[in-house]
């Protein structure tokens, strides 16, 4: 009896650790993609400053001393000007139009890149995190109910062994007592078993399947801002300089699917645990 008993608890047991085990793995992942988009929106942010700044020292030259050249020659009669002139306006064109580019370039960083990393940091992160608590909650839960289980147990099989090892000369009433006694804790105990079979079915039928499904949901949208905003940046990068490729770029992004997210997937050999049956345990006198 005590075998079947305790190979059942060890069961739950073993199904409370393998998920114990996988929300720590996610909420390990979920702390590292945190960090991750910080980093990254420190970085772009940085990027978007410079490039503004880089704009603004671009068009502060255009418009120096430095942007008519004719000048230079007014008091030189026989320089042609003209031609010289003519051709320096179009260099100082030319840079006025990559300031603007450069501005393009931030205000396209920000709004692309810096504000979907911002928005997935401030909700989907946070969500993400609000499930691992929920899942391990869920797990403290169905580790106090089956303490519960244990302690009711205990219980049932002191009275149990308390009526079985009575004296044989006990009084009539005395074995009446004994007799009430077992048959309560065989009541608390039935009690308690039903209540823990039936958490321990709805949470692995039903709560903790929504759980990983809301995981798994982040972790593709993980997935997808990731690859959306390193694309942005490779094509806003391309747009500045179009001859330049980026191969190497290019092939990380591809391995940037949604098929990751069976990184969150709750281990495969999984198995569902064992209900507990009412066992009455026999002791010899």
């Amino acid at each position: 009896y005590m075998g079947d008993c305790q190979d059942n608890m060890a069961s739950t047991v073993h199904y409370e650790d393998s998920y114990a085990r996988y929300f720590a793995d996610v909420e390990d992942k979920v702390q590292r993609t945190a960090d991750s988009v910080e980093f990254m929106l420190d970085f772009f942010e940085k990027a978007i400053r410079n490039e503004r700044e880089y704009a603004k020292s671009i068009e502060d030259l255009c418009a120096s001393r430095y942007a008519d050249l004719q000048r230079l020659f007014q008091s030189t009669s026989v320089e042609p000007v003209g031609d010289v002139n003519k051709a320096w306006k179009k260099v100082v064109e030319d840079y006025a139009e990559l300031a603007g580019h450069r501005r393009e370039v931030a205000e396209s960083l920000h709004k692309n890149v810096c504000q979907p990393l911002f928005r997935f940091k401030e909700v989907e992160i946070p969500k993400q995190a609000s499930n691992v608590v929920l899942g391990k909650k869920i797990l403290n839960d169905l580790k106090r109910e089956r303490g519960k289980l244990h302690a009711e147990e205990k219980k049932y099989q002191r009275a149990c062994k308390d009526l079985a090892l009575r004296p044989a000369t006990a009084p009539a009433e005395d074995v009446a007592r004994l007799e009430a006694a077992k048959t309560a804790e065989a009541d608390a105990y039935r009690r308690a078993i039903e209540a823990f079979n039936s958490l321990c079915s709805r949470t692995h039928e039903l709560v903790l399947p929504e759980v990983v499904k809301d995981l798994r949901e982040g972790e593709k949208k993980r997935i997808e801002v990731l690859s959306v905003a390193i694309t942005e940046h490779m094509e806003i990068a391309l747009g500045m300089a179009k001859r330049i490729a980026f191969p190497e770029t290019q092939a990380a992004v591809a391995l940037l699917t949604p098929a990751l997210a069976d990184h969150v997937n709750p281990p495969a050999d999984l198995q569902a645990p064992v209900l507990v049956e009412f066992v009455e345990p026999v002791f010899e006198a």
